[in-house]
């Protein structure tokens, strides 16, 4: 499975393109290629604000890995555009962004949006 995550920069808002099949985890802090922060920042939490997906399988994004709370199940093409309505996916924010495409030979692409709360070290 590869993905792109977009950082909009410390704070603020992320864009995470999953394309492909299988699993993987998103981590809130660590390595540039596997986590939402920035250099100098420690992500608090990340709140879902949008979901857009296509697949002949089913998607399904957990908080806090594999056996983690189940947040998001999404089969078919659709979207949520969750902030335009007031609502964010908040559950369990503090932990990793666990995502999974499920399906014999299913392929599909998932873009969530997500709204970061961090807290910086300045560069001395």
């Amino acid at each position: 499975m590869s993905y792109e995550i977009q950082k909009a920069g410390r704070g603020g808002r992320v864009a995470l393109h999953v394309n492909g099949t299988g699993n993987m985890t998103i981590e809130l802090n660590g390595s540039a290629n596997s986590a939402i922060n920035v250099a100098t920042e420690s992500v608090t939490t990340a709140s879902i604000t949008g979901a857009h997906w296509s697949s002949n399988g089913a998607w399904t994004v957990k908080r806090g890995g594999s056996t983690g709370t189940n947040v998001l199940s999404l089969d078919g093409t659709g979207s949520f555009p969750l902030s335009k309505n007031g609502i964010v996916v908040s559950n369990t924010a503090t932990s990793n962004i666990y995502v999974s495409l499920d399906g014999s030979g299913t392929r599909g692409t998932l873009i969530l949006e997500l709204s970061k709360i961090s807290t910086f070290t300045e560069p001395e």
